[in-house]
């Protein structure tokens, strides 16, 4: 059995020549006539790779933001999908014109905690989307609401870069 995506016109066109008729001729004459069909067999190929890519994507946060990038920023890869809030403890340089931080145990009287990442988060609930000022939003949301579950909700903000 031939395999769909296998199929070789021209090699199906002189395995059922028979021999004696396999001249150069002939099979240029056939070649030619069966050329189109080849061509319209490629971008049927071509259609059926980017359908299989259309459908294995999932509404996850990863393949969706991906996804995003590879229709509207290829180059640069800008659009973010947050899904929860990181809030963390940032410590700027004593050069920058800041007292110095002194940090102890948790066990000694007055620490700072330093958490780590992703350990103080705000869950959303729902999904932010940022996206560069310069893509369409309007297309990013056509797009999302396409792939996206259905009990979720998002909010599109552009971002200046």
């Amino acid at each position: 059995m031939i395999k769909l995506t296998e199929f070789d016109i021209f090699g199906f066109v002189r395995q059922y020549l028979p021999p004696v008729l396999r001249g150069e001729k002939l099979l240029s004459l056939l070649n030619a006539l069966v050329y189109p069909i080849y061509t319209l067999w490629l971008k049927f190929k071509e259609w059926t790779a980017g359908q299989d890519y259309l459908l294995n994507i999932s509404p996850t946060v990863i393949q969706l933001q991906n996804f995003l990038n590879d229709l509207y920023d290829t180059a640069q890869r800008r659009i973010l999908i947050q899904t929860r809030n990181v809030d963390a403890l940032y410590i700027p340089l004593e050069s920058e014109g800041y007292a110095p931080e002194y940090f102890a145990l948790e066990s000694e009287n007055n620490p700072t905690y330093i958490p780590r990442d992703g350990e103080i988060t705000q869950n959303y609930g729902n999904f932010i989307v940022l996206v560069p000022n310069e893509i369409s939003s309007e297309q990013v949301k056509q797009t999302i609401d396409k792939y996206k579950l259905v009990g979720k909700n998002y909010i599109i903000q552009t971002i200046n870069t």
